[in-house]
C-alpha cells in the first residue's frame, strides 16, 4: 500500500492505493474522511490518478458529508461545574462522594455520585455507562415512532445498535442494521428523530439523490431545517 494525490482545483485529495487480484477499480471514503483506492495489480499511475480526478467530486461531497456528521464536544473534565447535554437541555455537573456509584437528573442539574474518589477516566466512564443506558430505551422508543412513518419502504423495523462513534452520528447497514451514536442522547427529540429518519429513508434508497430526499421530505416536511440546527449544535 502506497500514498498518492491528485490536485482538483484548489484542493489536493490525498488517497492510499492497493494493489490486488481484481478486475476493477474502486473507491471508498471513511468517516475519518481518509481515501482507500483498490485496484488491478496492473494499473498504471496515471490511470489511477485519472480515476480518482473522474470521482474527485464524489470523493469532495462523501468528506464533506462525514465532516458535518462528527460530534464536535469540547473537552471534558467531568468535574462540578460542567455543564452537560441530556435529550437537548443543558445541566450543571455536580460531583460528590457517596456510598454508591449513580448519576441521577434535577431540574436543572446532573448529580454524579461516586463511592469514593474517581479518577477522570472513571468519572467520564460512570458518566457514559448512565447516558449508554439511557439511550437503549429513548431511541427504541423514537425509532418505533418513526418507522411507522415509512410503510412499504420499511416493513419490518431494523436491529438497533447504539455506540459511541467518532465520526459520524449514524448509519443504516446492508444487513438491516440501524447504528445510533449514544452521544445523540444528549440532543433534543426532535434532532434525534431527524437521524433516525435519515438512515431509515437509506433502507430504500442508499444514496442522498432526489429519490431519497422525496421520500424524507415526505416522512418528515421540515428535515432540512433539523439538519440544519443538528449541524449546528454543539454538542
Amino acid at each position: 500500500m502506497r500514498e498518492m494525490a491528485i490536485a482538483w482545483g484548489r484542493k489536493t485529495i490525498k488517497f492510499a492505493v492497493a494493489k490486488e487480484d481484481r478486475n476493477t477499480l474502486r473507491i471508498t471514503v471513511a468517516p475519518d474522511s481518509s481515501v482507500m483506492v483498490r485496484v488491478p495489480a496492473r494499473a498504471t499511475d496515471a490511470e489511477i490518478a485519472e480515476r480518482v480526478r473522474r470521482r474527485a467530486g464524489w470523493i469532495d461531497a462523501q468528506q464533506h458529508d462525514f465532516s458535518l456528521w462528527k460530534p464536535r464536544t469540547p473537552p471534558r473534565s467531568y468535574i462540578s461545574g460542567e455543564t452537560h447535554k441530556y435529550l437537548g437541555r443543558p445541566l450543571r455537573l455536580h460531583v460528590r462522594e457517596s456510598l454508591r456509584n449513580a448519576v441521577t437528573v434535577t431540574q436543572s442539574r446532573l448529580v454524579m455520585e461516586t463511592l469514593g474518589e474517581k479518577s477522570r477516566s472513571e468519572r467520564a466512564d460512570l458518566l457514559w455507562r448512565w447516558y449508554a443506558n439511557k439511550a437503549q430505551t429513548h431511541f427504541r422508543r423514537r425509532l418505533a415512532a418513526q418507522h411507522k412513518l415509512f410503510g412499504r419502504h420499511l416493513p419490518e423495523p431494523p436491529n438497533l445498535i447504539t455506540r459511541r462513534m467518532t465520526s459520524r452520528w449514524g448509519s443504516y447497514t446492508k444487513r438491516g442494521n440501524l447504528v445510533l451514536n449514544v452521544e445523540l442522547i444528549q440532543v433534543s427529540t426532535r434532532l434525534l428523530d431527524y437521524v433516525i429518519a435519515h438512515e431509515l429513508a437509506h433502507a430504500a434508497y442508499w444514496g442522498h439523490g432526489r429519490d431519497w430526499q422525496a421520500l424524507m421530505t415526505t416522512v418528515m416536511p421540515d428535515w432540512r431545517e433539523r439538519k440544519s440546527v443538528l449541524e449546528k449544535a454543539l454538542l
